[in-house]
């Protein structure tokens, strides 16, 4: 027999499907919202209610938080709930205050970045939930059913129907642009980061290491060696080759100052632009 929670959680599961197009395409057209209140009710397991979503399974974990799956009971939709524990710095420790410091500085360059983002092949932030009073901040934000187009891992690939595969990368192509247009570099790139829904759109997912192109240094070394060492651009790698190889030196445009044949040509100026890293 199962328990009348349970039974209710598979009732609204149901019920969301026929709103979710329409209130997707209403919220195309809705910037983020930004509450300061968080009321979270534990259930004993783990999950719960924070403010008006119903919190129904972990989705995931990284090095920042979890995500969870959860319904927003006012409009009836799913939702990834992102949850990010706030770094506590000892008092003691200088090396502690400054890993909290650069934390939440790209938690924040994250929200900021994501709450100018509204178009239908990224994944949109529809609420933040900032309480100072508690050690989480919460990030509400669109649900993709079907996960990554592709997993890659050391010894296998979930591969993808060529035929699919294209219209997914001109979809990803027309998230890019408009990124681009918005003077936002992703900057991490990688099958886990592209999404795909039950209706075959295609969307581009986590922005902790973007970057706003106008105000990035191109220099910035800790920042680009945050994005997947599997996925760096050529141009990164071409950075780490010339420091490694002792060209680097105290310049700040040392790291440009590559040696013929060192393994990677810079691309043609016709193609620039054409990928983001």
């Amino acid at each position: 027999v199962q328990q009348p929670s349970v039974v209710a959680e598979q009732q609204l599961v149901g019920q969301h499907g026929a709103n979710a197009e329409s209130t997707q395409s209403m919220m195309l057209h809705q910037s983020a919202i930004a509450t300061s209140h968080a009321d979270f009710e534990e259930d004993g397991a783990g999950f719960g209610t924070l403010n008006q979503y119903l919190v129904l399974q972990e989705l995931g974990r990284g090095a920042q938080g979890r995500v969870f799956l959860a319904l927003d009971t006012t409009t009836n939709a799913m939702r990834a709930v992102k949850e990010v524990t706030r770094q506590q710095a000892s008092a003691f420790s200088v090396r502690a205050r400054l890993q909290s410091a650069r934390a939440r500085e790209a938690l924040m360059r994250e929200v900021a970045i994501m709450k100018r983002l509204r178009h239908r092949n990224i994944v949109s932030l529809y609420e933040v939930i900032d309480d100072p009073s508690h050690d989480r901040l919460y990030m509400v934000m669109q649900y993709i059913d079907r996960g990554p187009i592709s997993r890659a891992s050391d010894h296998n690939w979930l591969c993808v129907d060529p035929v699919k595969l294209l219209d997914y990368a001109r979809q990803l192509t027309a998230g890019l642009v408009y990124l681009h247009g918005k003077g936002i570099a992703h900057r991490d790139i990688k099958p886990d980061n592209l999404l795909r829904d039950e209706q075959g759109n295609a969307f581009l997912a986590d922005f902790g290491v973007s970057a706003l192109v106008a105000a990035a240094d191109d220099d910035d070394e800790d920042a680009a060696g945050m994005a997947s060492p599997r996925v760096h651009s050529p141009t990164h790698h071409h950075r780490l080759q010339a420091v490694a190889s002792g060209a680097g030196g105290d310049s700040p445009t040392a790291a440009r100052q590559v040696p013929s044949g060192a393994g990677f040509e810079p691309s043609a100026p016709t193609h620039r632009g054409t990928l983001a890293f």
